[in-house]
């Protein structure tokens, strides 16, 4: 059986460039949150999906907090 998530809402997309777009998801999996990152590229065949990349919320807000907090100590 394949891996799938409970929910899946998207939280943002964005375009970089004319040749580099991004989604942001929220997933689920039980109680556990994630933030998923899926990268697109333009190539000649059409966009196509790099490598996603996934972290627990609570994680990801740590080092929110974390790069914040480097703001001031410099």
């Amino acid at each position: 059986m394949a891996f799938s998530w409970d929910t899946e809402t998207v939280i943002e997309e964005g375009t970089i460039d004319e040749k580099s777009k991004f989604t942001v998801l929220l997933c689920t999996k039980g109680k556990n949150e994630f933030v998923q990152y899926i990268p697109e590229n333009m190539t000649k065949e059409g966009w196509k999906k790099g490598t996603y990349r996934t972290v627990r919320l609570d994680e990801l807000q740590r080092i929110n907090t974390a790069l914040l907090n480097k703001g001031g100590n410099e």
